[in-house]
């Protein structure tokens, strides 16, 4: 990191500067800090008026005074970099307990709406960012302990107050995180607006769900250890004014959502017999209570609903509508929301002051309560509404000019129908089953992202609503098909949806960012995954496992891959790099879709049938069940291109690229393991979608070879059988059928190796990989900790291997060698390599030979044209490998002269001390 000289000659990091002139750019207020805190005099006026000037002020030292005297502010201390609030919103979740802090914040989504800038300093810790209506003072809970002593508050941080962005945490060690984007993405203007009132309300229903998890302030807890009377918990207050929707968050989603997070608010009152279960938090509703003759308890828990007979999942709304008696979802929504104690408006109603139907279908009442509005009725009788089967989709009324609401109607209607119906970048999905080629060219059965076309997405319409339209013969209205023009509006809205956002499936238990444990089945709002085990039953992973547990689960792992013939750790005693390779493909890809990045992993051999496939198969079995679907290497780099993308678009978890003859290379595959989205061709298709590129990638050959760029963004894992064909030699065991049988026991082990780390705090091991940062300190430091090799050991032996290096060292020995150190432009440079001479033993009969045969067949090799050393090729060839050091020597541009640039090739500059 470059860095500039403050007044007492102290050397401040200039990236944090250009990151608070970035952040200004956006519309925030930077605030230098130290820690958490700030010691800027007068910071809050500071940050308000902040320009260059004054952020190159805060690089340096400077003495001011105040009530307790003569203080200095020293910059080099205050690295960190604040946001001040005021116009912005800090909701602070100071949770240390997953499962809740993980309630509030989907509490937090459903009243606040829906934000991009989610900021983790100590998980499961997290603050989400807003933009106020207008400057709001701060609101918060009180401080409240839980039964086993943990401290938990939620505060809306408002004016005179900042919170740390970028950085590091002074308790953990480890950078503040942004897993999706960050304020230097997004701008102020694109957050999601909030009113003082709906913060007020969500503070209060936050506290009540805090109390009801057993927290109690230090004062009444005192009370209760002397056995007084303790207070009645307060309620949530109800807020008076209209808060106007948050974008992207759509009104049946967030009550929703608003229910799974209370559960105890509204359960009770339509089950009166349910049961609650201790620990979880679910209530559970049996099949007598039901009505039912078999087995078919109701299950509602806070990650969702789930009817036992039809095994179907249900929302709350409807949930209310089969066992509350209301007629529409609408009606359901509105009873939940009074149930609840939240305003409709405050989660997005714009239906002014409507209140449920008190009649239900079906011939069923609702009840009153004594205040005169509708509560939601008891199973007994709320049992036989909707008796008579009658329609309950929803009516949109079709009419000229009013296609913008009709497609607001068809939105609201496919979230609240809950199909499976996702936004995945520009596309709208669904999950399903497809087969795909695996190694040995086979094919197996896939879950996969499958993108919706407009017939799917007609029908999906037709199927969640009634679209009605005026026949003018009959006077009346009459149902339809959901129309054409509604699916190409709907499909135009790209970046407007409201729909939940897909970021992949998996089919295995896997890590948040944050450390916890997605073992859950249904879509997970904090990572936009969907887990589906596909009826396989995995062992519950350790809350908190030791490094003992995480050395005995790794030995797990090991076993697995102790049968193959590594260069570097074949005997189980002894760690080496070439089994950190194998073991980090493991663990990388089982978490692989929370991680940012992560290398490439390579597996070669001198010969084939050594068991390349078969170790990025024991990844693929691990995280999908079967092996890892394959692609070729291709002669033209865009068709591979748009195979590796049509995986991308598919959200394949594991991709090998199999048996690469060639060097393996290219600017896309580069892109993609160094970048969390990647711009895809479409085969036979003009159009180039943006798309996640989440998926753990892996490649066999050969002796295989990385070129250029890639010998930085993989890690090689060597086989070596030692004998001639390898492909006679008989495995122990059979290590992908090994994984299948007992792929369970493997998940949970590489789990809970991760976990143990996490668990641990993470402690830095190495110095983290360029691009490949959150992977280190996840996997590769991981290993380190247990013991075994650094996965990242062969990266110099690939180095020296790249095609790309050794034509880059010919041509600099050739041009020291002919030219020196002079600067030379391209034509000079080709004129001298072209220059013939006359051999000594021509004996004067006209025969000549290239001058300076070693420069001439250099340059030939990469920038020949017909055997014609090219100047505009060799001039692009030299703009892409300026700067680079090989051997002390690199080539740098020496200025023009007469309109040509002139190239030199020049020593390798000493580093500067300090």
């Amino acid at each position: 990191m470059s860095a500039s000289l403050d007044s007492s000659g102290r050397r401040f990091p200039r990236a944090v500067t250009a990151l608070r002139r970035l952040l200004l750019q956006q519309g925030y207020a930077p605030v230098p800090a130290a820690g958490k805190a700030s010691f800027l005099p007068h910071w809050r006026e500071a940050a308000e008026r902040a320009d260059d000037a004054e952020l190159r002020r805060w690089e340096g030292t400077f003495t001011y005074q105040d009530s307790g005297g003569p203080r200095t502010y020293r910059g080099e201390q205050h690295t960190n970099t604040g946001i001040a609030c005021g116009r912005v919103v800090g909701v602070d979740i100071d949770v240390p307990v997953p499962a809740l802090a993980a309630r509030l914040e989907a509490l937090a989504l459903a009243m606040l709406g829906g934000t991009r800038l989610r900021r983790i300093g100590r998980a499961p810790k997290v603050l989400l960012c807003y933009r106020a209506a207008a400057p709001m003072a701060k609101r918060r809970t009180p401080e409240l302990f839980l039964p086993d002593v943990t401290k938990v508050q939620v505060e809306a941080l408002g004016q005179g107050q900042q919170f740390v962005a970028y950085g590091v945490h002074p308790d953990t060690g480890q950078e503040y995180e942004w897993p999706d984007l960050g304020p230097d993405a997004v701008p102020l203007a694109g957050l999601p607006t909030v009113a003082e009132d709906i913060v007020k309300e969500f503070i209060g229903v936050a506290e009540t769900m805090l109390r009801q998890a057993g927290g109690m302030t230090k004062a009444e807890r005192e009370a209760a250890e002397r056995g007084e009377p303790q207070p009645v918990p307060r309620r949530a207050p109800k807020a008076a004014t209209i808060h106007q929707p948050a974008e992207g968050e759509g009104f049946f989603r967030a009550v929703n959502t608003a229910a799974l997070v209370n559960l105890d608010a509204w359960v009770p009152s339509l089950f009166p017999r349910a049961k609650k279960q201790d620990g979880t938090g679910a209530w559970r509703v049996t099949s007598k209570d039901l009505g039912r003759a078999y087995e078919e308890d109701l299950s509602l828990h806070p990650a969702g609903i789930r009817d036992f007979g039809p095994e179907t999942s249900l929302t709350p709304i409807d949930v209310v509508m089969t066992w509350g008696g209301t007629a529409t979802p609408t009606d359901a929504a509105l009873m939940l929301c009074e149930a609840l104690g939240i305003q409709p408006a405050a989660l997005g109603w714009n239906g002014g002051s409507r209140k449920p139907r008190p009649q239900a279908k079906g011939g069923g009442k609702a009840e009153a309560n004594g205040n005169g509005s509708v509560g939601i009725r008891g199973r007994e009788e709320a049992g036989r509404a909707g008796s008579d089967g009658g329609d309950r989709r929803p009516e949109i009324h079709m009419a000229g000019g009013n296609i913008s609401a009709e497609v607001d109607a068809a939105e609201a209607a496919l979230i609240a129908a809950d199909l499976g119906i996702f936004q995945r970048g520009p596309m709208l999905v669904r999950t399903g089953t497809v087969r795909v080629e695996v190694s040995g060219k086979r094919k197996a059965e896939a879950l996969h992202v499958i993108e919706l076309d407009d017939a799917a997405l007609l029908e999906a319409m037709t199927k969640v609503a009634r679209w009605m339209k005026f026949d003018g013969r009959t006077k009346e209205a009459r149902e339809v098909n959901a129309p054409k023009l509604a699916v190409e509006v709907y499909k135009g809205r790209v970046g407007r949806w409201r729909l939940p956002v897909l970021t992949g499936v998996v089919t295995a238990p896997t890590l948040r960012k944050d450390g916890s444990v997605l073992d859950r089945p249904g879509y997970d709002p904090a990572t936009g995954l969907i887990f589906d085990p596909c009826g396989v039953a995995f062992p519950p992973i350790p809350e908190r496992p030791t490094k003992v547990g995480a050395t005995a689960a790794l030995d797990v792992l090991k076993g697995l891959v102790g049968t193959f013939p590594f260069v570097e750790g074949q005997e189980a005693s002894k760690p080496g790099a070439d089994r950190s390779v194998a073991l980090s493909a493991l663990l990388t890809a089982t978490i692989r879709r929370g991680l940012r990045t992560a290398p490439l992993h390579g597996f070669t051999a001198p010969a084939a049938g050594t068991g390349k496939s078969k170790l990025a198969d024991l990844a693929s079995v691990m995280v999908t069940g079967r092996e890892a679907a394959v692609i070729a290497q291709s002669a033209k780099p865009e068709e591979f291109e748009k195979r590796l993308g049509a995986m991308f678009l598919a959200a394949e978890n594991v991709i090998a690229v199999d048996n690469a003859e060639a060097p393996l290379g290219g600017e896309f595959l580069c892109q993609a393991l160094t970048q969390p989205r990647v711009r895809v061709r479409i085969l036979g298709a003009s159009k180039a979608p943006e798309v996640l590129a989440n998926s753990f990638i892996t490649a066999t050959g050969n002796n295989l070879v990385l070129a250029g760029d890639m010998t930085r963004r993989a890690i090689l894992c060597r086989l070596d059988a030692g004998v001639e064909r390898p492909e006679l030699r008989a495995f122990v065991n059979e290590p992908v059928e090994d994984a299948k049988r007992d792929r369970p026991r493997l998940v949970a082990a590489a789990l809970t190796v991760l976990r143990a780390f996490h668990v641990a705090g993470r402690p830095k091991q190495a110095d983290p990989l360029g691009s490949f940062a959150e992977w280190s300190r996840w996997v590769r430091d991981a290993l380190l900790w247990l013991g075994e090799a650094d996965p990242c050991g062969t990266m110099e032996e690939q180095r020296r291997a790249d095609p790309v290096l050794e034509t880059l060292s010919d041509v600099m020995a050739a041009w020291k060698a002919t030219i020196g150190v002079e600067a030379r432009p391209v034509k000079d440079v080709i004129a001298l390599a072209n220059t013939q001479r006359q051999p000594a033993d021509s004996m004067g009969l006209g025969r000549s030979e290239p001058a300076c045969p070693e420069l001439r067949n250099a340059l030939l090799g990469v920038a020949g044209r017909g055997g014609i050393i090219n100047p505009r090729a060799l001039g692009r060839w030299l703009g892409q490998h300026r700067g680079r050091v090989v051997e002390g020597f690199r080539f740098n541009q020496a200025g023009l002269l007469d309109g040509h640039m002139r190239w030199r090739l020049e020593p390798q500059p000493k580093p500067k001390p300090g």
